[in-house]
């Protein structure tokens, strides 16, 4: 797909070999933190939305990706609506832009699939394309807010610290041992650490173990 900003919006499939691993790794770490994150989104930026691998594009609780439709460059929400006035492309309109790049297509096939997409998109999105038509030459931006200790915040602003432990708090857990070992001595994990200060060995928290390579790629992402 043909997406430059909007490929914020998708979720990257696991077996994609066309992109560079620290970047797998980056958008890796930026969907871990999906949940904690909102997009203000402008009319443009539903007409920019990718119509596969998206995470608010659900068919039967999963994303789709029809390559026939991506083979006719149908990759996001704009180029199945109207340009001029509002609504949605009728389906032999779908039907003649993938008859023109496939030789042999089940017209069957794609007029369902194609329903099934305007009955999947977000009912917000839908009410926009039957009001407001797609203006191309309006310049855009994506803003993207983040819910970090129930506050939201641009995420531009956001500190390094801020995305960091938010970022590890969603790839760690606690390991099972020092459950244990506060039941047992009746010790707080703060406590823990200041024991382990005590024998002179080196205490890091255990929310930072395993985690430095995609809080890494996520700082980096912060700084594109």
């Amino acid at each position: 797909m043909n997406l430059s900003e909007e490929i914020l919006f998708i979720s990257l499939p696991e077996n994609l070999k066309c992109i560079p691993n620290v970047y797998k790794e980056m958008f890796k770490g930026f969907d871990l933190l999906r949940d904690d994150i909102e997009f203000d989104l402008s009319t443009e930026n539903v007409y920019d939305q990718p119509l596969f691998c998206n995470p608010n594009v659900l068919f039967d609780g999963k994303t789709v990706i029809w390559y026939d439709f991506i083979n006719a460059g149908i990759v996001q929400v704009k180029d199945i609506c109207y340009e001029v006035i509002e609504g949605f492309l009728p389906e032999m309109a779908i039907v003649e832009m993938i008859q023109n790049v496939t030789n042999h297509c089940d017209i069957n096939s794609i007029v369902k699939r194609y329903n099934t997409l305007k009955v999947v998109l977000p009912k917000e999105w839908t009410e926009i394309i039957h009001k407001n038509i797609h203006r191309r030459n309006v310049s855009r931006s994506i803003n993207i807010n983040v819910i970090f200790k129930d506050k939201l915040s641009e995420f531009s602003m956001c500190s390094t610290k801020e995305l960091y432990l938010l970022l590890t708090s969603k790839l760690c857990q606690h390991p099972i041992c020092y459950k244990k070992w506060t039941e047992v001595f009746e010790i707080e994990e703060n406590d823990l650490c200041k024991v382990w200060k005590n024998v002179n060995f080196y205490w890091e928290t255990i929310y930072f173990n395993g985690s430095r390579f995609q809080n890494s790629t996520l700082l980096y992402f912060h700084k594109f």
